[in-house]
């Protein structure tokens, strides 16, 4: 946690050295998507195959159906570019919630990995935002600004167990509850954040937290290689002994840098069959002895290691009583005790 916790503070300052001393060699053809959500404010100019074909300058009139057929032919097969009178709009769009919502002026669904540099470097000659999205889970307040394209990698979810059985390899579009599932009926788990319908690098990035973690530590701290594609579209590979700073930086501020398109993870021989949880209640005039006795648990961070969760919640319930609900509806204070760590 030390380390995650200088990434916070150090991620920006760290983008522009850690870009530079990038080995641009990449070793490896990549085999896949994209994961949270990654945006960079484009400025201009990554020349195509064909410069000819295309402007360097701002197209602010830009239109799906320009798009597709300029970026269309360029991809590979079944791979999509449409806008919002497609019937796959809604879909594609959806998100977990309404906040910050982005303007999304169109959708771009990459077949293959090799179409995601292709469809940045189309973006960057055109000088358009771009926006990668697995799960659509984002909540940074930022996100309300965006306009552009979408690069939407929800069709790019393979896994591929390596014949050691000791790490699998994992396309940027997979999500927890693929994983969870397809590891387990294979025996196998992997550390995955908490809620199932979360993409697996969008935690992963930042460190990510999850029900494994006492046992073997953050999703970060399983990451073995990372596929990159930088903001101006070269492909790298990613780890301990090739770029390795940008390998650190990725292990909690790995949105800043880049679009990771795949990655190899360690996996574990499933051991834990069940999981047994239970929901306590306490009133509130039990507050500060509640907290006094979770941090006697937590014990600066040293929780058992197969308590995979604990996490609470301030609601009210006139089951318990009717009395202080209607006291915290007519907004009149309600005492609390000054727990060490209340986090009213």
């Amino acid at each position: 946690m030390t380390r995650f916790s200088h990434l916070a503070a150090c991620g920006l300052v760290l983008l522009q050295p850690l870009a530079a001393k990038c080995d641009l060699a990449f070793q490896q053809p990549l085999v896949a998507a994209s994961d949270l959500e990654f945006q960079h404010p484009l400025a201009a100019a990554c020349a195509l195959s064909d410069p000819d074909s295309l402007c360097s300058s701002t197209r602010r009139d830009l239109t799906p159906e320009q798009a597709q057929r300029e970026l269309g032919p360029l991809l590979s097969i079944n791979s999509s570019v449409f806008g919002p009178r497609d019937p796959r709009w809604l879909d594609a769009t959806q998100r977990y919630q309404l906040y910050a919502v982005p303007d999304i002026q169109m959708v771009v669904q990459p077949r293959l990995e090799s179409d995601i540099p292709k469809i940045i470097e189309y973006a960057n000659s055109n000088s358009v935002p771009f926006m990668v999205v697995n799960r659509g889970h984002s909540l940074t307040a930022t996100l309300g600004n965006f306009a552009g394209i979408q690069i939407d990698m929800s069709v790019l979810t393979d896994i591929t167990i390596q014949p050691d059985g000791k790490t699998a390899w994992f396309q940027g579009g997979t999500y927890d509850h693929q994983v969870m599932v397809e590891l387990w009926e294979l025996d196998y788990v992997a550390t995955t954040g908490s809620c199932s319908c979360v993409g697996m690098m969008g935690p992963g990035l930042g460190g990510g937290h999850g029900r494994y973690q006492g046992l073997y530590g953050l999703i970060s701290d399983n990451l073995v290689n990372l596929n990159v594609v930088l903001a101006n579209g070269t492909a790298i590979r990613v780890n301990e002994t090739t770029n390795a700073e940008l390998f650190w930086g990725m292990q909690g501020a790995g949105h800043n840098f880049g679009i990771v398109t795949s990655f190899e993870l360690k996996i574990y021989p499933r051991e834990v069959e069940s999981w047994y949880y239970k929901n306590y209640m306490f009133t509130q005039d039990k507050h500060e002895l509640l907290f006094e006795e979770m941090n006697k648990f937590q014990n600066n961070g040293t929780t058992p290691k197969l308590m995979a969760a604990n996490y609470g919640l301030y609601t009210m319930n006139t089951t318990v009583s009717e009395t202080e609900v209607s006291r915290r509806s007519d907004k009149v204070p309600l005492p609390t005790g000054p727990g060490p760590s209340d986090l009213k």
